[in-house]
């Protein structure tokens, strides 16, 4: 049996928050198990919604640091396991999840991603400013519910924002990707007959 240390400020953060869910009512508890579950389609829209409304650059950027922050905690959850909540006999479970790593968050890291890469590359802050009060709320509901620890979204926090610095600093090779991407949809919407 493998033991693994989990810092007392971390379990005493965890706690705090997700035995909340003992005192509160059902329609809390599904507000939050709902976005711990939903939240990734309902960023996955938010970026179509972004681009059909002519934020293309932006959300493709968002979309690119999204994935490298993704690959980040891949590589990151090869070399180094730590347990969930739930595995370390800790608080109470509100949903299923398999028993893999925990840390970093990859709901985290998918909601800080898009939040940065709004906040960096959109002249226009305001979407990046809400996706970031998003991004909390998903934090929140995934610790609430009992998966993560407080300090696997910290590790998303500042891996995502390692990739959207990533993307900042590529942003002129992969503007022209995205001229080439968005090339494409325009001649494939002109061929449906399809107006974006």
């Amino acid at each position: 049996m493998k033991i693994y240390h989990i810092s007392s400020l971390n379990k005493s953060l965890f706690l705090s928050i997700n035995n909340l869910s003992l005192n509160s009512g059902f329609f809390i508890n599904y507000i939050n198990i709902f976005i711990a579950l939903y939240s990734p389609f309902i960023l996955a829209a938010l970026l179509i919604i972004a681009y059909l409304a002519g934020k293309k650059n932006e959300s493709l950027y968002a979309f690119y640091a999204s994935i490298i922050g993704l690959f980040i905690n891949f590589i990151i959850g090869f070399f180094y396991f730590h347990p969930r909540p739930f595995a370390a006999g800790l608080g109470h479970q509100l949903i299923y999840h398999a028993n893999d790593s925990s840390f970093p968050s990859d709901h985290a890291t998918l909601a800080f991603s898009i939040a940065f890469s709004f906040i960096i590359l959109d002249k226009k802050k305001l979407l990046g400013i809400l996706c970031l009060i998003f991004a909390f709320i998903i934090s929140f509901a995934r610790v609430y519910v009992g998966v993560h620890f407080p300090f696997d979204i910290v590790g998303s926090f500042i891996v995502s924002l390692f990739s959207t610095i990533i993307i900042y600093v590529s942003r002129k090779p992969l503007g022209e990707v995205n001229n080439f991407l968005i090339a494409i949809q325009m001649r494939l919407a002109k061929k449906l007959n399809i107006i974006i």
